[in-house]
């Protein structure tokens, strides 16, 4: 459905701090060339919680007209308001993008039951496919297997998982209880252990800028090789692409390749000095 590689895209920004649409399609040109299957568009990739509704909406719909056919658009909308984010889907439903990344709620913690109910509200509205976004280290809680279990089987539109988490386990174990269920990788740094516990494939940051490299070790690894080197290769730039606050990082690599400009938005700032000098010395 949303194939192998999905790539949390950035979202530029120009002098002013508004959109840059210009270095936005810039990007998007460069993960057609780079084996990007489908993007997330307004993820915590792309500073999401800095961006309005009605810019996401711009941006849902600047990819959607920019990108073939093939490449899905996928829409981060989850919010830590059952109500509002309702809301939102109703907004987005009528929109032609492609899926919904829904993010557990953050900050209040729910229970069990309380995420179940939260997933369930939102499935009832949605005509679009879902996939659920596991990320506890931003949010504190996430949907354990026997909620995700149960919300599979209950709900018509929930379909998949971003599991950003070490318990690579639990993909083997969802994937042997719901065969169908798609589960992809929500951290650069286990693409291949994701893969080998079954997994459908990587929501990744570095694929901004090295998509290739993310696409050539998935490929070696289905072809029954595994590439140490550029898993290597891969793991290293991982750890760049995180050393500060993301997408700071990530930004300044694809600002070094002139892709866009080296702009976040508050809270975030640029990549500290130190590190940018770490970042140069490795592209040089």
């Amino acid at each position: 459905m949303f194939g192998k590689i999905i790539t949390a895209v950035v979202t530029p920004f120009d002098e002013n701090n508004n959109i840059d649409f210009e270095s936005f399609s810039k990007v998007l040109e460069h993960l057609v060339k780079t084996h990007t299957d489908s993007i997330v568009v307004a993820g915590t990739t792309g500073e999401s919680s800095t961006l309005t509704i009605n810019e996401k909406i711009n941006l849902f719909t600047y990819a959607k007209e920019k990108l073939p056919k093939k490449i899905k658009v996928i829409a981060a909308i989850g919010t830590n308001n059952t109500n509002e984010t309702i809301k939102i889907v109703k907004k987005i439903n009528k929109s032609n993008v492609d899926g919904y990344l829904i993010v557990t709620p953050y900050f209040n913690k729910p229970s069990q039951e309380g995420l179940y109910q939260h997933f369930k509200a939102i499935d009832s509205i949605s005509t679009k496919p879902i996939i659920i976004y596991n990320v506890a280290s931003r949010c504190g809680v996430e949907v354990n297997s026997q909620t995700l279990i149960r919300l599979y089987h209950d709900c018509n539109h929930i379909i998949g998982l971003k599991h950003a988490s070490k318990n690579i386990n639990m993909i083997a174990y969802l994937k042997k209880e719901m065969p169908q269920f798609l589960i992809y990788g929500g951290d650069d740094h286990y693409i291949l252990d994701v893969l080998k516990n079954g997994g459908d494939g990587i929501i990744s940051v570095i694929s901004n800028y090295y998509g290739n490299e993310v696409y050539e070790l998935i490929n070696d690894y289905y072809n029954g090789f595994e590439n140490m080197t550029l898993y290597e290769y891969t793991q290293m730039i991982a750890e760049i692409a995180f050393i500060e606050a993301s997408p700071a990082p990530i930004k300044y690599i694809l600002y070094k390749h002139n892709l866009i400009l080296n702009n976040l938005r508050l809270p975030l700032v640029p990549l500290s000095s130190p590190f940018k000098q770490l970042i140069d010395n490795i592209l040089d």
